[in-house]
């Protein structure tokens, strides 16, 4: 997939406008226009460190030498990732049960938890 593709799938998955992405890398609107038309065809390396840093995405990505976008992750991301993998398969399996239950109570503003949707179903 060529550049200006990935670019446009990338800002797509983040719901993110030209203006959005201008904004986030200081490129200015007639620069991030050209690369997502195609009409710049190999922008300069200072370019796609911007846009990959803005877009949470792999340089190699971005240049299409993979097609898993490899989102960055935050510090605190990558402390959850650590805990659960240093953690014993049991504690593995409670810590995704919290972050489900969490993520629910989010995405819903609920304060019922996975865990008791589940037991109210097996009643």
């Amino acid at each position: 997939m060529q550049f200006n593709l990935r670019l446009q799938e990338a800002m797509d998955a983040r719901g993110l406008k030209q203006v959005d992405l201008s904004r986030l890398t200081g490129l200015s609107t007639a620069q991030i226009n050209h690369l997502v038309s195609g009409r710049t065809k190999d922008p300069k390396i200072k370019t796609f460190l911007l846009i990959a840093d803005a877009l949470g995405v792999s340089l190699d990505y971005l240049a299409g030498r993979t097609d898993v976008p490899a989102f960055k992750i935050s510090a605190d991301e990558s402390e959850i990732v650590e805990c659960y993998r240093l953690s014993t398969p049991e504690r593995r399996q409670s810590l995704m049960l919290a972050a489900q239950d969490y993520a629910a109570m989010s995405k819903e503003g609920s304060k019922a938890t996975v865990l008791d949707r589940k037991v109210a179903a097996a009643v």
